[in-house]
């Protein structure tokens, strides 16, 4: 009854509306009029299952070919998307900081803002590799050399929140995290499958809300626990995951990027 008041008073009620029974004496108080608000209303009334998909986005598969999307952009042709996650997954002391900041010297390039994370360098180590990659030449980077400053880098859900505060102050459109570990909580090597897919689909989300690309290095002592392998059958998943799960032999370390791969 409420339901039938509240949606039929919009269009017919007067501008200072009082209770049913006052409603009802302006309608002319019949028990037609109430009748057939009562058909429309069971009529628009949605089934508890139908309301239920729809919570979840579940639909008739027919409804992809009304859908129309964007195509897909790239900082880095086909390697780093314009919007949402990469990950660069492979064994320590491999060439992985070199590698980003390769990319990052082509993205600085072509004028997109960009933030580098260097979580494990101080600023002397940081000026040594941004010389050798960049030759003294720098546009858009800014960076966060952590082992140069006092303050405590967040980890968690405030990672996320810092994350948000830095895209937003230094207008970057991609963000480098070497390495992901330095921003999530501390636990047991053996995370298993949900707890994975959980903490980076905070990441991932986070991406798609400010629109911005992240970059995630991610350091795998073993094939077996590295994120990426369990990340590549996720909503998470990303390009460098799918290219680069396994680790790189030793004759496979990563030098400096050529202008185009």
């Amino acid at each position: 009854m409420e339901s039938i008041f509240a949606s039929d008073s919009n269009k017919n009620g007067p501008a200072n509306k009082g209770g049913f029974s006052d409603w009802r004496e302006l309608e002319g108080n019949t028990i037609e009029t109430f009748i057939s608000l009562a058909e429309v209303d069971l009529a628009n009334k949605k089934p508890q299952e139908q309301a239920y998909l729809e919570k979840f986005g579940i639909k008739p598969a027919s409804a992809l070919f009304d859908m129309h999307f964007e195509p897909l952009r790239f900082l880095y042709d086909r390697l780093i998307p314009a919007v949402g996650p990469t990950l660069l997954a492979a064994l320590p002391k491999v060439g992985k900081s070199w590698f980003v900041l390769n990319l990052t010297k082509h993205i600085d390039a072509d004028g997109i803002p960009v933030h580098y994370l260097a979580a494990k360098d101080n600023e002397r180590r940081l000026k040594d590799r941004v010389q050798a990659v960049f030759s003294g030449y720098v546009q858009h980077l800014n960076y966060h050399a952590v082992m140069s400053t006092e303050e405590k880098l967040p980890r968690g859900a405030a990672a996320l929140s810092h994350i948000e505060m830095v895209a937003k102050g230094t207008k970057a459109q991609c963000i480098v995290i070497d390495t992901v570990q330095s921003i999530l909580i501390p636990s047991a090597n053996n995370k298993n499958y949900d707890q994975t897919v959980e903490e980076y689909d905070g990441l991932r989300k986070l991406a798609h809300k400010l629109g911005i690309a992240l970059s995630l290095c991610i350091t795998a002592k073993r094939y077996q626990t590295c994120p990426a392998r369990r990340l590549r059958r996720s909503s998470a998943a990303c390009l460098f995951a799918q290219k680069y799960q396994r680790p790189y032999r030793s004759n496979e370390r990563v030098g400096l990027l050529p202008a185009k791969l």
